[in-house]
């Protein structure tokens, strides 16, 4: 067997080398990974473990989810399908902690400054009458029946930490869904 640092600089005849070098970039990611699902789960409180294997199944999913009961066929998601509407009903999640954790993952960039950009995004229900919490919102790619672009729905707030330098990458932070009496700087 042929030394691989032997490979380094000297002309020496064999049929081939390896030189095996372990990225350590890419050591410290794996490791950071494995520290942020360790804090994820501390903030799962109630149907911990249903509910961290629905988060895997919908992080993994290779396309769009397009049901919950399709989640449940993940390989993440090792349960039957009525674990996934028991995680979603019973389970509960620490949420201070969870937006703590959010807020720590966010990379400080120059001069050790975290930037923030806020939006309100419409989530237009019209047909859904039986929840009486909703709003007038404006939707200009559903038009209602009158042919006006406001219909009823429920308006969200989004904070999002942004990257710094040439990447679009995005890490959302905090999520509120607002009411009548909200105001977007209160």
């Amino acid at each position: 067997m042929v030394d691989p640092s032997s490979c380094l600089g000297k002309k020496i005849q064999t049929k081939g080398c390896v030189i095996s070098v372990t990225d350590r970039h890419e050591q410290d990611a794996a490791g950071s990974l494995a520290r942020f699902r360790e804090q994820l789960r501390r903030c799962l409180t109630r149907r911990a473990d249903a509910m961290f294997e629905l988060a895997d199944a919908v992080a993994s999913a290779p396309g769009r989810v397009g049901s919950l009961p399709g989640l449940s066929l993940e390989p993440e998601f090792r349960r039957g399908h009525g674990s996934v509407y028991a995680a979603l009903t019973a389970g509960r999640i620490d949420e201070s902690r969870l937006r703590r954790l959010l807020l720590a993952a966010v990379p400080a960039g120059r001069e050790r400054l975290v930037w923030f950009a806020g939006d309100v995004s419409n989530w237009p229900r019209p047909e859904a009458v039986c929840s009486p919490q909703r709003l007038m919102v404006h939707d200009k790619s559903a038009r209602t029946l009158a042919g006006h672009p406001v219909t009823s729905g429920w308006p969200f707030a989004v904070m999002a930490g942004l990257e710094w330098g040439p990447t679009s990458w995005t890490a959302p932070v905090d999520l509120a869904r607002l009411g009548s009496a909200d105001t977007l700087t209160g």
